[in-house]
């Protein structure tokens, strides 16, 4: 896949990756929000060493010290420490919890420790704090000076303990950030593995998989895809839509002559009768045209345009009236032949060399017939006239027909060579 592909997957599935973002930001937002806060207190202590006994100059007393400093971090963390904590201050807590938020380090080659302590509030944590420190010391007195014995080892506070005003944990901002990225990554695979599982055909690239070049694109109409004729041809993006389509029809027709178009599509509600009427009026400005209902079972035409359906195509071609008795004027823009009383042998009317020389007949009268031929795939009607018309233009209704149905579509077309001239993509029904 190219970088248009993922940003072509990723424009149609914006929505989805938008929802998934920002369910997992408001979830990380609830969690940090609903998390009790913990504040952490720091102090720092030094460690020295006095020059006697046995600690004969500074370097080796220096080194004293550093071992010194790490032995009392560990006791730092200790329970003997903790107890003594918990009992002072009278703390509802065990001695085991409190040592859990007590963390002691040294840095490197120095004779320095640093305490932090957690607690439910700034405040809490800083007099923990101040505890721990006091306790450690005094802990370190009785054991480097038993019984009054004088020491060489002692420990002060260098820096009081302080407490943060912003809570360690839970850190928002990352929290949010984890959040949003989380539900980024949710909605970027959501949306790969939809579009991998959806193969509804939703533009001209993928009309372009089956060698179907896209001649037209026909917006949204007024009404949600229940517009009239009236409200269809009143539409600018309507009638430009239609025009384009015109144009390049007739840059086809200029290479190849096509007397006779089958509008038709691989399902039925694909707008397929609404295009038929659209292109029919469109090139009705400069040339003759015939438009036929051909769909014998479900016409649509009559209705569409308030004309009769006595008399139509069924009439004619089982000879209970003549083309000319059944050629109804629209408006003056154009000829119209409508279905007719319907026929329960209707698809054996549509095939054999009857129909051709019928075709032939129309395209005698007219500079262009366009048929309103039946979907597909639910009939068999079908595939019956574009074999015998000079060319078909398939419809395609974005979001509604998949591509193993249009596929199918081609196929039954290619199985008759039929000369299929390429798509409107069709965004309403």
């Amino acid at each position: 896949m190219y970088i248009r592909d993922y940003l072509k997957i990723l424009r149609r599935q914006w929505r989805l990756v938008a929802t998934l973002a920002l369910l997992c930001l408001a979830a990380a937002m609830l969690w940090t929000m609903l998390t009790p806060s913990v504040f952490e207190s720091q102090l720092q202590l030094f460690v020295t060493v006095q020059e006697k006994g046995n600690t004969s100059n500074a370097y080796e007393g220096g080194l004293l010290a550093q071992q010194r400093a790490k032995s009392y971090a560990q006791m730092a963390q200790g329970r003997a420490v903790a107890t003594d904590v918990v009992r002072q201050m009278g703390l509802h807590q065990r001695p085991e919890d409190l040592q859990a938020q007590i963390r002691a380090d040294v840095p490197i080659d120095t004779v320095l420790i640093n305490l932090s302590v957690r607690g439910s509030s700034p405040d809490r944590a800083r007099a923990i704090a101040d505890a721990v420190g006091r306790q450690l010391i005094r802990l370190v007195d009785q054991l480097e000076a038993p019984a009054g014995a004088t020491t060489t080892v002692t420990l002060r506070s260098v820096k009081p303990a302080e407490a943060l005003s912003e809570p360690v944990w839970p850190r928002r901002t990352v929290n949010l950030t984890v959040g949003l990225l989380l539900g980024l990554a949710l909605g970027f695979g959501g949306a790969f593995v939809r579009e991998s599982l959806d193969t509804r055909i939703r533009d001209g690239d993928d009309l372009e998989e089956f060698g179907l070049p896209v001649l037209g694109v026909i917006p949204g109409d007024p009404a949600g895809g229940r517009a009239t004729v009236e409200e269809v041809l009143a539409s600018p993006r309507q009638l430009e839509a239609v025009r384009h389509l015109r144009t390049n029809l007739r840059h086809i027709g200029a290479k190849q002559e096509m007397r006779s178009l089958v509008i038709t599509s691989s399902l039925r509600g694909e707008g397929r009768s609404s295009v038929a009427v659209s292109l029919a009026v469109a090139v009705a400005t400069t040339d003759r045209v015939i438009l036929v209902d051909a769909d014998l079972s479900r016409p649509r035409l009559a209705d569409y345009l308030g004309l009769s359906n006595e008399v139509g195509l069924s009439s004619v071609l089982t000879g209970q009236a003549t083309l000319e008795e059944a050629l109804q004027g629209w408006r003056s823009v154009l000829l119209v032949l409508t279905a007719g009383p319907a026929l329960p042998y209707g698809t054996e009317l549509l095939t054999g060399e009857g129909m051709r020389h019928f075709i032939k007949q129309l395209e005698s009268l007219a500079d262009l017939v366009i048929l309103d031929a039946p979907a597909i795939l639910p009939v068999t009607d079908g595939v019956a006239l574009p074999a015998v018309t000079s060319a078909t233009l398939m419809v395609v209704r974005s979001g509604r027909v998949r591509k193993e149905q249009l596929k199918e579509a081609m196929d039954r077309l290619r199985l008759i060579e039929a000369r299929v001239l390429g798509a409107v993509l069709n965004v309403h029904a």
